[in-house]
């Protein structure tokens, strides 16, 4: 039985799903309710560089040599401080379940939230039909994000700032554009171009070409 699974596939799944996000984000730049989620998003980095970190080992017996060594402490200091701002971040944030039947029988779980702030319309198909999305919804689709895996692909563009969905974890820009005008502005473009002029004006000089 093969086992294996499309990469292609799996990002487009984690790109779907992280569209209202995205969109939310873009849209709402410059909003307090922007900044907010932009601050949690943050620190749900912070969280992840801190869980990554070296911790003591524990003790198996009280006769065990072992002894955490103080950048093992720091990082454990390091870590439930960020915890607890993550935790008085999260305190503005309420979500009461709702449960529907399906006509076989299942449920439908949705989530219910009162934080109606950054308010925006995104459009879901060509036809230009569209769903409000709010800060409450932006936060649940972050978290579900999360449970599924694609959080570290909500990444900024390193150029114009705008937020995408990182097909590819070395994916830094949001278009090709963005890539090609970060390039030119780099130094090592601007040496080559020197490169080539002062090429192309020597070839020029010796009458080879017009």
């Amino acid at each position: 039985m093969n086992t294996k699974r499309s990469h292609v596939s799996r990002t487009k799944r984690g790109e779907s799903r992280a569209y209202f996000l995205i969109e939310w984000l873009n849209g709402t730049k410059g909003s307090l309710a922007n900044k907010r989620v932009v601050d949690l998003i943050e620190t749900f980095r912070e969280l992840a560089e801190a869980q990554s970190a070296e911790f003591p080992r524990a003790r198996l017996v009280p006769q065990s040599k072992l002894r955490a060594t103080a950048a093992q402490l720091a990082n454990v200091r390091k870590f439930m401080v960020v915890r607890r701002k993550l935790k008085s971040q999260l305190k503005c944030y309420w979500f009461q379940p709702e449960q529907e039947w399906t006509s076989r029988g299942s449920w439908i779980v949705s989530w219910r939230h009162s934080n109606k702030a950054g308010g925006i319309y995104i459009t879901v198909s060509q036809q230009g039909d569209d769903v409000p999305v709010n800060e409450g919804d932006a936060v649940l689709n972050l978290f579900r994000l999360g449970e599924q895996g694609y959080f570290d692909r909500i990444q900024e563009c390193q150029l114009c700032g705008k937020w995408l969905f990182a097909r590819f974890k070395h994916q830094a820009y949001c278009s090709t554009k963005c890539q090609q005008q970060s390039y030119k502005s780099s130094e090592a473009w601007k040496q080559h171009r020197r490169d080539w002029m002062r090429g192309y004006r020597k070839l020029k000089s010796s009458g080879k070409v017009r």
